[in-house]
């Protein structure tokens, strides 16, 4: 039995015991309620004193898995949560003699690439917005670290996530040419690779350098295509489509991300495609 630090247990990582009933989950968050299966510590995770006595109360561990999340949407808080507190962690830990399998959630948001291209683990990111661009910051920081992995997750649905479905009823137009591709993974997915990726790191099967891993499913897909299953599954009125001229046309994140190392380790998904999400019934994203 493995002891796995969760640093951040939200809608992700609190499904973990579902998937890793055998080990022991330890979680920190800013508030500490109950979660089944997962022992629960109250600690800032950007306040070093509060780190340090927290690191030394749950004492040794194997993993980490870092998906904590700032409180807003500022760029201040963005730069504490996902710089100033993954480093400040590994550098108690290193003072406490410990060094465990670091694993670390990112986002398919690092990639500039936006002419529908595909996208693949060793396509060099070069983030444009703030926000990505500490994203990236904050993933080069396992890197010295030496020991882990980076999951980049594409955008999550299922499970109660409804921006997509809600926009569509609102009356949202959607883009059909040129076409803008989305990349997703069912949130179970999701939780999944996470739990697979720390298996595999505990049975010591992992890469003694640091690897990158897309969490996005088989099928990146224009929007239209999403939007009209969407609408003949819950029986919509169909949605206005247009075709954009050169200054309405959607740019933003429009990539195709590929899963090929994911796939290669042995991962398999219970939803392969949006379409095996969707028709499970699943309110989606």
């Amino acid at each position: 039995m493995a002891r796995i630090l969760l640093l951040g247990c939200g809608q992700l990582t609190s499904q973990l015991p579902n998937f890793l009933s055998e080990h022991e989950l330890i979680g920190i968050r800013r508030s500490s309620p109950d979660l089944p299966g997962i022992e629960l510590h109250q600690c800032d995770l950007t306040a070093p004193e509060e780190v340090e006595a927290t690191l030394k109360a749950i004492g040794q561990i194997d993993a980490v898995v870092y998906t904590a999340t700032p409180s807003s949407r500022s760029e201040s808080e963005y730069r504490k949560m996902y710089c100033c507190a993954p480093e400040l962690v590994m550098m108690k830990l290193e003072a406490l003699g410990q060094k465990p399998y670091w694993l670390h959630v990112s986002s398919t948001g690092v990639f500039r690439h936006n002419a529908g291209e595909w996208v693949h683990e060793d396509t060099q990111p070069a983030p444009e917005t703030v926000i990505s661009k500490i994203l990236y910051e904050s993933e080069a920081l396992v890197e010295p670290y030496g020991k882990g992995a980076i999951l980049r997750l594409a955008g999550l649905y299922g499970q109660g996530r409804t921006y997509l479905l809600n926009s569509i009823k609102a009356g949202r137009q959607i883009q059909t040419t040129p076409w803008s591709y989305t990349n997703r993974i069912h949130r179970e997915d999701a939780v999944r690779a996470i739990a697979f990726l720390l298996e595999r790191a505990l049975a010591n099967k992992a890469s003694s350098e640091v690897e990158i891993f897309h969490g996005v499913d088989h099928d990146p897909a224009p929007l239209h295509e999403v939007a009209q299953f969407l609408t003949n599954l819950h029986q919509l009125p169909a949605p206005v489509f247009f075709e954009a001229t050169e200054g309405d046309i959607i740019g933003s994140q429009n990539k195709r991300v590929a899963n090929r190392k994911l796939i290669e380790e042995g991962f398999t998904f219970r939803y392969p495609t949006f379409r095996h999400g969707f028709a499970a019934r699943q309110e989606i994203d």
